[in-house]
């Protein structure tokens, strides 16, 4: 193999990396806020985006900042749903012989909350809870602790090997 063609296969087996990186940079976000956000109805669809210190989550017209150094606590986690909606739940209610259960198995997904505890510029104490597609949850907290938000509780480490004595 010539030079190039390394160099070529080095450029082209790291563009997934790339693109990961870019994905946290500042890249809008398709979440949901379950609730907490000013000016943001309940289980609002819309789009995250965290920039210029502050995270920012737009549903329509309504937009929502928060001031990143203005976080005082970042709670993060998963689970599991059932999607379908309610064409999914008339389904799952409709099949004979127990077919509703084992529709119920199809229609499972996981997801990541992420759990927001800020100050607003009064003073006043306010939390949010955000849904996103699972995996993004540590990368958002990531990104919120970079750019200096407060976290108080520190995800669990994981386990030490046992030292033999």
């Amino acid at each position: 193999m010539s030079k190039s063609s390394i160099f070529a296969l080095s450029i082209l087996s790291s563009l997934p990396l790339l693109a990961r990186e870019s994905a946290l940079k500042g890249m809008p976000l398709n979440v949901r806020c379950l609730m907490g956000l000013e000016n943001i109805k309940r289980n609002a669809h819309g789009m995250l985006t965290i920039q210029n210190d502050a995270m920012q989550f737009a549903a329509g017209q309504a937009v929502a900042k928060v001031p990143v150094k203005s976080i005082d606590g970042i709670f993060s986690g998963e689970e599991m749903t059932q999607s379908g909606g309610t064409a999914g739940v008339i389904t799952k209610i409709a099949l004979p012989y127990g077919g509703g259960r084992a529709l119920s198995l199809l229609l499972r997904s996981k997801i990541d909350i992420l759990t927001l505890t800020y100050h607003d510029d009064n003073g006043a104490f306010h939390g949010a809870i955000l849904t996103m597609p699972k995996g993004q949850g540590a990368q958002v907290r990531a990104q919120l602790v970079a750019g200096g938000a407060h976290v108080s509780i520190a995800e669990p480490l994981p386990p030490q090997p046992e030292k033999k004595q």
